[in-house]
């Protein structure tokens, strides 16, 4: 069983991809969130980088609906998202570096848009804004950025969505991942 904390998150996450409210994940609702990244990042659907990133959502949603969509229906209801999302990101460790570690790359590697290895203050407000929490940005990074130079590095960043998507501990750095 899946602790209350931790089905507060994934539903948090449900709701950010469930763009038209059905109460389903759907492709269409991936796509979106992959367009919103790309449009968020200014990063043109056909460049290379666009392109990778579009094949990492697509693998995302391939897995997630191998893993999830327990009725085979080409969707991911909110009941599937919330009793399997927390044993594939709290069970097998290879799971989460499978099918979550490439999608959380691919969200740093649209962040880092200098290409400088890190994301600044300014690129993960971007990131915030995208994801419906821009007014809570800079509270944000001051509690994710651990070592407190400043910027994300892609550690920083998969460690605190780890914590997130596993941590029932109310004072982690990582419950603040998504405001």
């Amino acid at each position: 069983m899946v602790a209350d904390s931790l089905t507060r998150k994934y539903d948090k996450i449900f709701k950010l991809y469930d763009s038209n409210r059905n109460g389903y994940i759907e492709k269409a609702d991936v796509n979106r969130m992959k367009s919103q990244y790309l449009m968020a990042f200014d990063v043109p659907p056909t460049s290379e980088k666009g392109l990778a990133a579009a094949e990492r959502w697509d693998a995302f949603w391939a897995a997630l609906t191998s893993s999830l969509d327990h009725d085979q229906d080409r969707q991911v209801s909110r009941e599937e998202f919330l009793s399997g999302f927390g044993a594939l990101a709290l069970g097998d460790p290879g799971a989460f570096d499978a099918v979550l570690r490439p999608l959380i790359e691919t969200a740093f590697t649209l962040m880092d848009t200098d290409g400088s290895g890190s994301v600044s203050v300014k690129e993960f407000r971007r990131f915030q804004h995208a994801v419906g929490n821009g007014d809570q940005a800079d509270a944000v990074i001051a509690r994710i950025d651990q070592d407190g130079d400043g910027v994300i590095s892609l550690d920083e960043l998969v460690q605190d969505a780890r914590e997130f998507l596993t941590s029932t501990e109310p004072d982690s750095s990582g419950n603040w991942l998504l405001g």
